[in-house]
């Protein structure tokens, strides 16, 4: 079974699961183990990221084409497989147009309006993971390599920090970069992520003390809305205090993976990529 699996099924066992009545809005799509949301605001539509086969902690299920669905700002759907490809996708962003999404060992660039996929090739990758976007460049966590990377259109694909435990979600902002880990890859309960603030020039500082398998990440003002992967939203003031703002495992949720935010709706989209599905939930 492929690395990628292995990988979540291990998050999963961390992170354990339970039920109960979700209380959240769920979208009508067959999504299969979703794993990145994304809302482009120019266009008006979130972006989700499937890996395609229904997600098995038995191994059992054999590989199938993983999709990015399109759907409207209320969770309609509007093309449920907008392209479609072999291999795993995971994190997605938009720049100038144009969306992003990691794939393997290379970034993967989509033409929106024509479906056409262009691969980025990702020197040395050993497992990528979240694309952000920003300030004219589209940056991507290699998780296996503890490391982050930074592609401007056109030109080559540069590092820019090294010796992270585990990066995964990934914000861009004026000054530099906010990084949400795991703490250890593969997973382990007894090496937890944390979120920190990584500098133009690389230098790293731990933001708070919160600690947790990380995910997602997404700016609320001030503020940051994180995904802990075993079913937790947090938001993060950028003095490092947390507060659990809601608990989606207590409410059925299997898991959490990488939130999109609708700012103007002050909206989350958040994938169960245990559960297969998505839900909708207004802060």
């Amino acid at each position: 079974m492929r690395t990628v699996f292995a990988f979540f099924t291990l998050l999963l066992a961390l992170a354990g699961c339970s039920d109960g009545d979700t209380g959240l809005r769920p979208v009508d799509a067959d999504l299969r183990a979703p794993e990145s949301a994304h809302w482009d605001a120019t266009r008006g539509v979130w972006f989700v990221s499937s890996f395609g086969q229904a997600f098995d902690l038995s191994g059992a299920t054999p590989d199938s084409p993983a999709y990015v669905s399109r759907l409207a700002a209320d969770g309609t759907v509007l093309d449920e497989r907008l392209v479609e490809l072999d291999g795993d996708l995971l994190g997605l962003a938009v720049l100038d147009g144009t969306l992003y999404a990691s794939h393997g060992s290379e970034l993967l660039a989509i033409d929106v309006d024509t479906r056409s996929v262009t691969p980025i090739a990702i020197p040395d990758a050993a497992f990528l993971n979240d694309v952000a976007a920003g300030r004219g460049a589209v940056y991507v966590s290699d998780t296996g390599n503890g490391r982050i990377l930074r592609y401007v259109p056109g030109g080559a694909v540069e590092v820019v920090a090294t010796d992270l435990a585990a990066p995964n979600g990934l914000l861009v902002e004026d000054d530099g970069l906010v990084v949400v880990t795991l703490g250890a890859f593969p997973p382990d309960a007894s090496q937890p992520g944390a979120i920190f603030r990584v500098a133009d020039d690389g230098t790293t500082t731990r933001l708070g003390s919160l600690s947790g398998a990380f995910d997602g990440i997404e700016a609320d003002g001030d503020a940051y809305l994180v995904t802990e992967f075993g079913g937790v939203l947090w938001r993060v003031a950028r003095d490092g205090s947390a507060e659990r703002l809601f608990d989606a495992a207590a409410e059925g949720l299997s898991s959490t993976a990488d939130l999109g935010f609708d700012p103007s709706r002050r909206r989350v989209l958040l994938p169960d990529l245990a559960g297969d599905a998505a839900y909708l939930l207004d802060l």
